[in-house]
C-alpha cells in the first residue's frame, strides 16, 4: 500500500545533516529504536513508498514509524530520506487517525450545538435543554474526563516522539554512525 503526501502533515522542519553521504533509512531507524529504549516507549518500523507530485508521479521509499500498542488510535509517522551532493535531508510527517482528532471534532460539534442554542429565543433553548441537551452533555463530559489519562498519554507520546527527532539534529550525522548517545 502506497502512502500518499497529500494525505499527510509535516512533523518536524526539514532536518539537514551536512557531510551526511552515509546516512541511510536504517541507520535513521536504528538511532530512533535506540532512542525510543532509552525513553521506554514502545515503537514498531516499517516501510512503504511514498507517492508525491501530479498523479503520484514522484516515488520515494519512507519510513514509518507507529506505536504498535496503539496501531489504529495513533498517528503514525513517515520519514523520508533525500540526498542533494554531501547533505542528507530528512523529512516527517504525521497520518493516520487519532482519538485526540475525535475529541475535536465533538468539540466542534458541542460548540455548533451552543452557537444554535444562543440564536434560538429562550423558550425553543430551553425545550431543547429539557429534550435531552443536558443528559448528552453529561455523558460527553464524562467521556471526556474518563478518557483524559489516555488523551494526555497520547500527547505525551507524541511530544516524546518530536524529542526523538529533535535528538537526530544534535547527534547529526556522527550520532547516525554512531548511535543514539554514541555508545554503539
Amino acid at each position: 500500500m502506497a502512502l500518499k503526501l497529500k494525505d499527510m502533515v509535516e512533523f518536524t522542519d526539514q532536518l539537514r545533516f551536512h557531510n551526511g553521504r552515509n546516512i541511510t533509512l536504517d541507520s535513521v531507524q536504528r538511532v530512533l529504536q535506540e532512542g525510543a529504549d532509552y525513553f521506554g516507549i514502545p515503537v514498531a518500523f516499517n516501510r512503504d513508498i511514498l507517492k508525491a507530485g501530479f498523479l503520484g508521479g514522484d516515488k520515494d521509499e519512507c519510513l514509518v514509524l507507529y506505536n504498535p500498542e496503539h496501531p489504529k488510535d495513533y498517528y503514525h509517522f513517515c520519514v523520508t530520506l533525500s540526498h542533494q551532493g554531501s547533505v542528507a535531508f530528512i523529512d516527517t510527517y504525521y497520518y493516520g487517525y487519532s482519538k485526540i482528532d475525535a475529541r475535536a471534532v465533538n468539540d466542534m460539534r458541542w460548540q455548533q450545538h451552543q452557537n444554535q442554542l444562543d440564536s434560538d429565543s429562550g423558550l425553543e433553548a430551553m425545550a431543547g435543554l429539557i429534550g435531552g441537551a443536558v443528559s448528552g452533555v453529561n455523558k460527553i463530559i464524562g467521556k471526556f474526563t474518563k478518557n483524559e489519562k489516555k488523551e494526555k498519554d497520547e500527547v505525551n507520546y507524541y511530544t516524546i516522539i518530536s524529542d526523538l527527532f529533535n535528538k537526530l539534529v544534535e547527534v547529526q550525522y556522527d550520532g547516525i554512525k554512531t548511535g543514539f548517545f554514541g555508545t554503539t
